[in-house]
């Protein structure tokens, strides 16, 4: 399988995080793809021409990172990335959507505050910063009933924390959320977050 990727994506490394965490990394050839080069062959693999998109062994193409995720979770039979039916499984997937919302909220703001000053929305930033502490003033009440082991919904948590200390470290999200801040100084120590920080963020 290949996988079409970019090292700073958050979305790329929820992947990977993933296909560690399943047991199937080394199923995966990585390939380094400029979604802005018209030759890199990304919109062969995905008409909205992003990062990540999976190539798989008998040439279909999966791409969105959840899908991606899901997909990989289901190669081992003991995998469970994502829960089966039942309300555990939408629980994790909402926590999931909760904490890509993070990830896509930093990169909103991020685009917008690099834009020039005269066409930068100070609202915009302002609304994605809200959504963003919202979001994780939620997630500091739900880390006691965190499940021990990862899944797709606090992989993602993990991976939008460490996107944020990437990209906006200037928000210091660990202020008067003590549980969150504990609970990520663990998982960031797995070896799957460990082996797949952006070189840029060490």
């Amino acid at each position: 399988m290949q996988l079409h990727y970019m090292p700073s994506s958050p979305y790329v490394r929820k992947v990977c995080v993933c296909a560690i965490e399943a047991g199937v990394d080394e199923l995966i050839e990585r390939v380094d793809t400029d979604i802005r080069d018209k030759e890199s062959g990304i919109r062969d693999a995905n008409p909205l021409g992003k990062v990540p998109a999976m190539r798989l062994k008998n040439g279909d193409v999966l791409f969105d990172s959840v899908v991606i995720c899901e997909f990989l979770d289901n190669i081992n039979e003991d995998s469970r990335l994502f829960p089966g039916y039942g309300p555990e499984r939408w629980d994790v997937l909402r926590q999931h959507a909760q904490a890509n919302g993070i990830i896509d909220a930093v990169w909103i703001r991020r685009r917008e505050g690099i834009r020039d000053a005269a066409k930068r929305s100070e609202s915009l930033m302002r609304h994605q910063v809200r959504a963003i502490n919202a979001a994780l003033d939620a997630f500091e009440k739900e880390v006691p009933a965190f499940s021990e082991n990862p899944n797709i919904a606090t992989i993602t948590l993990g991976v939008a924390m460490g996107y944020m200390d990437f990209r906006m470290p200037e928000m210091s999200w660990r202020d008067d959320r003590p549980a969150l801040t504990d609970w990520y100084m663990t998982f960031s120590e797995r070896p799957s977050m460990r082996d797949t920080m952006p070189e840029d963020a060490k």
